[in-house]
């Protein structure tokens, strides 16, 4: 979580808000700790709403705040993701998704980072013969779509169900104010949120069945200086 996202954006509290006598003029959440830091984002920490009343708590995990309604309900169903190791060779992963076979939450989250991975970052990945694989059409699509709806905007630019982050990246660097991807699937955050810190693309490509083969690219995204990427829920925006 970059620190001067939080600040700019002021997130509210997405539980207590939510109630029906919520008066509308609810503080911005606080940062109350953090546990990990590095170049101005915050790997590990914890938000909490300053109602005493309410007074919920979200995490940053991998520099990712939480920040959901239900967040019990959420964490329960991504643990797997969230403890997920990615220091393990491909051939030892490949290993254990043979194991899990293809049935498995192991494969449907390797599935998923396979095809988002690859549509929002494979047109960077050099071919065979040394030029642009030319995979993805995705910068081109957010270009067009904005074409169509008009200039960017100068003010924040929410991109809902940011996936893999590419859109969002694509959407700073075409408007002059912050830029902020939420979704609620923290194994493809993780991959945008290491694009915007490391600039590293790494994900599975799927070949076949339970083949496949570990990409890792070196990136530069356009204008990441104004994007950060947060869990949150298009339908309970944590923002006034």
């Amino acid at each position: 979580m970059r620190v001067g996202h939080f600040e700019a954006l002021r997130p509210l509290c997405p539980v207590c808000r939510q109630r029906p006598d919520a008066d509308g003029a609810a503080e911005p959440l606080e940062l109350v700790e953090t546990l990990a830091e590095r170049s101005g984002h915050v790997l590990e920490g914890l938000l909490r709403c300053p109602s005493a009343e309410c007074a919920s708590e979200f995490p940053i995990v991998d520099g990712i705040p939480v920040i959901v309604p239900n967040l019990r309900e959420l964490v329960a169903g991504q643990i797997d993701q969230i403890q997920c190791r990615d220091d393990l060779s491909e051939t030892l992963e490949s290993v254990l998704g043979d194991c899990c076979g293809p049935s498995s939450a192991y494969e449907t989250v390797r599935q998923q980072l396979s095809s988002y991975g690859w549509t929002h970052w494979g047109d960077l990945e050099p071919a065979a013969d040394g030029t642009e694989a030319g995979a993805g059409d995705l910068p081109r699509l957010v270009g067009r779509s904005l074409e169509l709806a008009g200039a960017a905007p100068g003010a924040p630019t929410l991109d809902l169900g940011c996936a893999a982050g590419r859109a969002t990246f694509e959407l700073a660097a075409r408007g002059s104010g912050l830029a902020l991807g939420v979704d609620l699937n923290i194994a493809l955050l993780r991959v945008a949120g290491r694009a915007l810190r490391e600039g590293v693309v790494r994900y599975p490509l799927r070949h076949v069945g339970l083949v496949y083969e570990r990409r890792e690219l070196a990136v530069q995204p356009p204008a990441a200086e104004r994007v950060d990427f947060w869990a949150c829920d298009s339908r309970t925006l944590p923002f006034a």
